[in-house]
């Protein structure tokens, strides 16, 4: 009876552990994990494309056009819009319950991120930014066209980094990426009142906007080793490497109208500020499709086995809201060459908190930062 009971024992305990190991190496806790991590992204970016998508309306600050001609081109417009984590499902504040013990991903994002960064990122302040050229013609009856857009590629981004003498810390040909930025919007105003009509009078505008913009970024040969990470190790099984494919698509519809109020004093000096009320249709997606294979550790008495599942892990996401916008800067003139400079801040959610000047270092201006909502725009224009 004894051996008997000894044998059954050790006949049981290797289907026990095989058995054990298989639900350990059950990623379906890590598709939901990703799920997780790719919704976050989609939910805490969406505000800030918002926000971006209608930066294109402050490269011209004053209310009314001024010149013989009435015709503005912008040359050089760049916005930034903030938000306290890029990700916050990352952050340490995050009510997520992350499902895969084996393979934490926000432990995996920090100990492939200098810390502080990865604080900045996650839950105190990441910067967006825009670029785009533009140009606003006067029309009869008081009316002013404006339209401006912006597209970025893999191919201009490479020959942007190559022209400055600098590399791609990341292989983009190798990684088999593709990217795709693309703005274009319009706004219709209609002259209210001019400031050269009296020494106190404001000019004063009323205008519908529309904009779109659409963000695309593709990997089809994702690996940890193509983005410069080691394979991670999953707790006494080996490690765990991943090559597929994922991406990230927006879509940003937004129609709004927007009311401008300038007044030029000391003929080159022009104050300025606008009021938007926006409308933002937005469907973001995202996708995961790769193979994660396990490799067991080389013993003296063993060799290397490998176990692979397929992971995926798509992402859709529609959401329709508005936004209330406030701006306000100002514009230099010098001969025909005009500088804008404007802040916006979204009212949805807006934060602006700063380090104390007192006591003021690099580490307190990192913990103690935390922005969301806030906008920066600088636009150098020729009008004629």
């Amino acid at each position: 009876m004894i051996r008997s009971k000894v044998l059954a024992f050790f006949l049981l305990v290797p289907l026990a552990f095989g058995a054990f190991a298989q639900s350990l190496l059950d990623f379906s806790a890590l598709n939901t994990d990703v799920t997780t991590l790719f919704t976050s992204i989609g939910q805490d970016l969406s505000p800030r494309l918002h926000q971006l998508a209608i930066s294109g309306n402050d490269f011209v600050g004053e209310a009314k056009l001024k010149g013989r001609v009435g015709l503005t081109l912008t040359f050089a417009g760049v916005s930034i819009a903030t938000m306290d984590g890029f990700s916050k499902a990352l952050g340490s504040n995050s009510p997520n319950v992350w499902k895969f013990s084996l393979l934490s991903i926000p432990n995996l994002v920090s100990a492939n991120m200098p810390a502080d960064v990865f604080t900045m990122a996650t839950t105190n302040a990441f910067a967006i930014p825009a670029f785009r050229f533009g140009a606003g013609l006067a029309l009869p009856g008081g009316f002013e066209a404006f339209a401006n857009g912006f597209y970025l590629s893999t191919a201009m981004t490479e020959s942007a980094v190559n022209a400055f003498g600098a590399s791609m810390p990341i292989d983009l040909k190798k990684l088999g990426a593709d990217m795709g930025v693309l703005s274009a919007g319009g706004l219709v105003r209609k002259v209210i009142l001019s400031d050269s009509t009296g020494y106190f009078t404001p000019s004063v505008s009323l205008g519908l906007s529309y904009t779109y913009s659409s963000f695309d970024f593709s990997v089809s040969n994702f690996s940890f080793g193509g983005i410069g990470m080691q394979a991670p190790v999953l707790q006494g099984l080996g490690t765990i490497d991943m090559s597929g494919s994922l991406g990230f698509h927006s879509r940003v519809n937004t129609i709004g109208a927007l009311f401008s109020a300038s007044k030029t004093v000391l003929w080159v000096l022009t104050p300025f500020a606008k009021v938007g009320a926006y409308y933002h249709i937005t469907d973001y997606s995202s996708n995961f499709d790769v193979k994660a294979t396990v490799t067991s550790a080389t013993t003296s008495t063993t060799s290397a086995t490998t176990i692979s599942q397929t992971l995926s892990a798509p992402v859709s996401l529609h959401s329709e809201d508005a936004s209330l916008v406030l701006s306000g800067g100002l514009e230099v003139k010098i001969v025909a060459a005009v500088l804008t400079i404007a802040t916006s801040l979204d009212l949805e959610r807006p934060i602006v908190q700063l380090p104390s000047l007192s006591n003021l270092s690099s580490a307190s201006l990192i913990s103690g930062t935390t922005l969301n909502g806030l906008g920066l725009t600088l636009a150098l224009r020729v009008q004629i």
